[in-house]
């Protein structure tokens, strides 16, 4: 299978997630990458196996990831990246990879990976020297971006 974009269905995912959760975003653009990496203070990470192989990235910074994780919990401030706010954040992103790859429509099955999270203030990651693509969103008053590299 060669696939090498997924631009669209990610971002008519996120169209359909967000406001499940009434959280309201905006695409903004998609830009190519030299690798797949992320300097966000909140990251998950993702992979594809079997019928599809790579990674996906959600980057959020922390009044994003504070944002996404309170309305999964009904509106509950949130301000602090505990176990349960850490557990939502990955079934935020299972969720995310889920319809996505549903949205390629090939018949072969695809696996996703648990969700790795990876948090902290001076973190950098780099997942993969292959180009990736990363898709630039505004949430609110802040922002995320969604960073893939297909093989």
């Amino acid at each position: 299978m060669t696939i090498s974009n997924l631009k669209d269905p990610l971002v008519q995912t996120c169209t359909e997630l967000f406001p499940m959760f009434g959280l309201e975003h905006r695409f903004m653009c998609e830009l190519p990458e030299n690798s797949l990496n992320s300097g966000e203070k909140v990251n998950v990470i993702a992979g594809l196996t079997n019928g599809l192989k790579g990674n996906i990235v959600l980057g959020l910074t922390k009044e994003a990831a504070f944002e996404i994780v309170s309305k999964m919990m009904g509106g509950t401030q949130i301000s602090d990246l505990d176990m349960i706010a850490k557990s939502a954040l990955s079934e935020f992103m299972v969720m995310l990879c889920g319809n996505t790859v549903g949205k390629i429509g090939v018949k072969e099955i695809i696996d996703v990976s648990p969700p790795t999270l990876v948090t902290g203030d001076n973190v950098f990651l780099m997942i993969s020297k292959a180009p990736s693509k990363k898709l630039f969103f505004k949430l609110g008053e802040t922002k995320f971006n969604i960073a893939y590299c297909l093989e």
